[in-house]
């Protein structure tokens, strides 16, 4: 089986998704035809994704993403931001009471500018996000953009909706809280090891 057999015989959309997923965007029901194009051959696609050695995780919060170690470079180079930011909001939602649901998919959504998040109200997330390179609101302004990309949100004149596929930094900030202390230890490793990479890559530029 090939790709180019299975895109003429089943999978009219796939250069279409593989564009779109290959550099780590996830699909979810407000992608409109391509979510519902794989969700309608999921095993199909998984196997067309399968030739470049990569996983399609179908997730119950209703959307799509790759994993696979050799590719999705981005989302790799920039997973210290994408935990570190994840982690502070989600945090900050349990501190003040309120559930996953509650805190990022209210009945009526309500776009937020990264100022209304009071991201570095404490020591402990000033911390993490900064040793995520994340130092201030211009720096989560960054973060959110490159969480658009992605499709976990929609950021729109400086403003955050949070989309389904923001389920999945839950996942991982479940893990780290399962961790406790080990957990932020590890997330703090994570952001160490990114700015190692990247003062190696500006080294091996000069």
């Amino acid at each position: 089986m090939t790709l180019s057999t299975l895109h003429s015989e089943k999978l009219t959309h796939l250069p279409a998704i593989w564009a779109r997923m290959r550099r780590g965007a996830h699909l979810h029901p407000g992608d409109g035809e391509l979510y519902y194009a794989l969700r309608a051959e999921p095993e199909h696609y998984a196997a067309a994704f399968a030739l470049f050695g990569l996983r399609l995780i179908d997730h119950p919060a209703q959307f799509f993403y790759l994993e696979g170690d050799e590719s999705l470079k981005a989302v790799t180079e920039r997973r210290a931001e994408l935990m570190a930011l994840a982690f502070v909001l989600i945090d900050s939602a349990n501190t003040a009471g309120q559930t996953f649901s509650e805190a990022f998919f209210p009945a009526a959504p309500i776009p937020r500018k990264p100022s209304d998040f009071n991201l570095f109200r404490t020591q402990q997330h000033r911390e993490v996000l900064s040793a995520a390179g994340i130092k201030d609101n211009t720096g989560a302004e960054r973060t959110f953009r490159f969480m658009a990309r992605l499709g976990m949100v929609r950021y729109e004149l400086g403003s955050v909706t949070f989309l389904l596929p923001f389920y999945r930094m839950r996942d991982v900030c479940l893990q780290i809280s399962k961790l406790g202390e080990e957990g932020l230890d590890q997330l703090a490793a994570t952001a160490a090891t990114t700015d190692t990479e990247q003062e190696q890559e500006t080294e091996d530029e000069a």
